[in-house]
């Protein structure tokens, strides 16, 4: 007994001593934004840091700097509320972040002003936490995930900007109301999932498959993305934003809302290359006629099952609008009109847009259209 009574207060004696976290600041009186420099930190006494410490920043004091120190491994780099002034951090050798005493490691940004880490990071624990909690971030260095997830919080609506290349097996989550911005073509292979905040996706994510949960939207502001599949839940939201496009190389499960949205500057696209299913939105902006030859447009609905009135024709047809269909068999006036001469509905014009088939509409002011629907996805013979 008597040794067990020495043993215990020894163990806890040793764990405390295991979790302690050493946290390096740096310096008000810091002389210049080179991080090997002694007299730059403060950890209780000057000394650069050794690897798996935390690393905070509290004032204004060099904001350009050089992270070139000998020691790679990190555990937290913090931005206090008191860092008012835009940093940038630059460096070439590859950061690894390790957990602590089961503490995740993580990026925050406690501050108002946006901070810039323009050095390559590994991940070397499941998961890694990136937080813009009162102020952007931007990450420009290559992430190597190494296996493990990036969770991303923050629940302020700030921007989380990706710009340099995440690779590895690992994936991507969104947990709370921020913007994260992935800007390059990515390559890493784990599920991407959006619990909640927003998604901005310009370069390919290829190798994954995106989830949409209620509460998140996916936008693409690429002219050519490629995801490996994307589900959205009920409640989740995506948007093609004009004149950008969308292709899924597996399949489409849609049970939220799915907008291909089109303006002046163009019109959205989304190719599935596997099988969607779900109702999707697709705009079309039409320019208004300015004279009696000049703004006809071509249109054809991509959704089953499109009734023509309201959207394209109102209940009572107006002189504001004209509509009409080609019909091959009446070869004298092929074109028909949805209004009859009496100035109402014609009788014998169908109620819904056939499949494959192609219709002739003017407006008198700039409109933008919306079919929604089943999208179309087999060949039709002609209308």
């Amino acid at each position: 007994m008597k040794k067990i009574t020495i043993l215990i207060p020894a163990l806890i004696f040793l764990c405390s001593f295991g979790i302690s976290q050493t946290t390096y600041s740096w310096r008000s009186e810091a002389s210049n934004g080179n991080w090997n420099v002694d007299e730059n930190w403060w950890s209780g006494s000057t000394g650069v840091p050794t690897g798996g410490e935390i690393i905070n920043f509290d004032n204004n004091t060099y904001t350009s700097m050089t992270n070139n120190l000998s020691a790679a491994n990190r555990h937290q780099i913090l931005f206090s509320s008191s860092a008012t002034v835009a940093r940038t951090i630059t460096g070439v050798t590859e950061n690894t972040f390790y957990d602590f005493g089961g503490t995740k490691p993580k990026v925050e940004n406690n501050s108002a002003a946006s901070h810039i880490l323009s050095f390559p990071i590994k991940i070397g624990y499941n998961p890694m936490e990136i937080n813009p909690v009162s102020g952007d971030l931007s990450m420009i260095g290559n992430i190597d995930n190494n296996g493990n997830y990036i969770d991303i919080y923050g629940n302020n609506s700030n921007t989380l900007s990706i710009i340099g290349v995440i690779s590895g097996t690992g994936g991507l989550s969104l947990k709370q109301n921020s913007t994260v911005e992935l800007v390059s073509s990515n390559t890493y292979s784990g599920a991407t999932t959006i619990e909640a905040g927003t998604l901005v996706i310009a370069g390919n994510l290829a190798s994954s498959a995106i989830t949409v949960q209620n509460g998140g939207t996916l936008t693409i502001e690429g002219s050519d993305v490629t995801v490996s599949s994307l589900t959205v839940e009920s409640g989740g939201i995506v948007n093609i934003s004009p004149n950008m496009g969308l292709t899924v190389s597996g399949n489409l499960a849609n049970s939220g809302t799915v907008t291909i949205n089109s303006d002046a500057t163009g019109t959205g696209s989304l190719i599935v290359e596997g099988t969607p299913t779900g109702n999707s939105t697709i705009e079309r902006y039409i320019v208004a006629w300015s004279d009696a030859t000049h703004g006809w447009h071509f249109i054809s609905s991509p959704v089953a099952s499109q009734a023509i009135q309201p959207e394209f024709v109102p209940t009572t047809p107006t002189t504001s609008e004209d509509f009409y269909k080609w019909d091959e068999s009446a070869l004298s006036t092929p074109w028909i009109n949805s209004e009859s001469s009496s100035g109402v509905w014609n009788s014998s014009f169908e109620s819904d847009f056939v499949e494959g088939g192609g219709y002739l509409a003017a407006y008198s002011t700039n409109q933008t259209k919306t079919f929604s629907g089943v999208l179309n996805t087999t060949d039709v013979g002609k209308a």
